[in-house]
């Protein structure tokens, strides 16, 4: 925050006297109140407004100018996502609930107990929490499904195949509703083959909420999105499986399982599918968007290539990044 007004202050100082605010979602208590501390140490305070929300959540208009512009960096792959689990046996889709460990089996709810697995030569520890299902029945979830069957069929409309579908959608979202009824003989073979072996799927449905909340906070806001399209190392088995990594001694320690580590101690990121975001976005704003990997974005700008070039002629953003994308959603009707 404080990097980019000054910039734009040392750039641009028109433009900056032009800003009418800088408005930060932050949903950590302590956080927010640094991030206003920042401010007022740099002399923005009369700039800067802090709101101590999640992003989700947020109830009142930040904006309806088309001259606002929402930069999310970083904040798709820590969204929450529900994890969904096909069991063949009944022909039936379940949604994880995480309780913990000592919790009973409630009404309804199944356990489907699964092999835990940790890195080689790591030991097992009890974990204090534990995953119970029950039956799709959230209309969110229902909704992303039908966001996502919409978006593959559209692709599959003008492409064949999708490039580097990183959930294995294609033949599973055709048929979700197999998957959430019971159907005489058998489920969809389709349906088996892209759940796999693991049979589990992590939906974005946190990625949904938050385009409903700009909807309602800036509905004309010019939006940046940016994150990883790919995450490296081991990431839990299904489709869209998230990496869960946390820092012991000053090292960074991966899990294969976000029930591994102590409850709350690690960070559990997901990969975006950024072909089914900019889909969702253009039916729910009707924007044009440009969708693009971090190095073809930051091509445009010169001095970002000049000041991100090793000395022997390495462009990092072509090395580091290649595993991230940035959409970009502008505004076409003018004030």
């Amino acid at each position: 925050m404080v990097d980019v007004l000054g910039h734009l202050r040392d750039a641009s100082p028109r433009e900056f006297g032009r800003l009418t605010e800088y408005v930060i979602l932050e949903i950590s208590p302590a956080l927010a109140e640094a991030q206003g501390r920042r401010a007022a140490e740099a002399g923005l305070a009369d700039k800067v407004r802090v709101v101590n929300e999640s992003a989700l959540e947020v109830q009142e208009k930040i904006s309806h100018s088309r001259n606002c512009f929402l930069i999310a960096l970083e904040v798709l792959d820590n969204l929450p996502h529900d994890k969904v689990v096909f069991n063949p046996e009944d022909r039936w889709a379940w949604q994880a609930e995480v309780m913990p460990a000592d919790h009973p089996v409630l009404p309804g709810y199944r356990d489907f107990p699964q092999a835990r697995r940790s890195p080689p030569g790591t030991p097992a520890r009890p974990p204090s929490h534990k995953e119970l299902f029950y039956g799709v029945e959230d209309p969110l979830i229902h909704k992303c499904m039908d966001f996502l069957v919409e978006a593959q069929e559209a692709w599959d409309h003008k492409h064949a195949p999708r490039p580097s579908p990183m959930w294995g959608f294609d033949s599973w979202l055709a048929s979700h509703e197999t998957m959430l009824r019971p159907r005489p003989g058998g489920a969809h073979p389709a349906s088996l083959a892209v759940w796999g072996k693991s049979g589990v799927v992590y939906l974005p449905t946190g990625q949904l909420k938050l385009l409903r909340a700009i909807q309602k906070f800036a509905p004309r806001a010019q939006c940046i999105f940016a994150d990883f399209d790919v995450l490296p190392g081991p990431v839990m088995p299904g489709a869209n499986g998230p990496s869960v990594r946390s820092v012991v001694a000053g090292e960074a320690v991966d899990h294969w399982d976000y029930l591994d580590p102590e409850f709350g101690t690690a960070d559990v990121m997901f990969p975006t599918d950024f072909y089914a975001l900019r889909y969702c976005f253009n039916k729910m704003f009707g924007r044009p968007t440009a969708l693009e990997s971090t190095a073809g974005f930051m091509r445009r700008f010169p001095e970002v290539v000049a000041g991100t070039t090793a000395r022997d002629g390495t462009w990092l953003m072509e090395v580091d990044f290649l595993n991230t994308s940035m959409l970009v959603a502008e505004v076409r009707d003018c004030e």
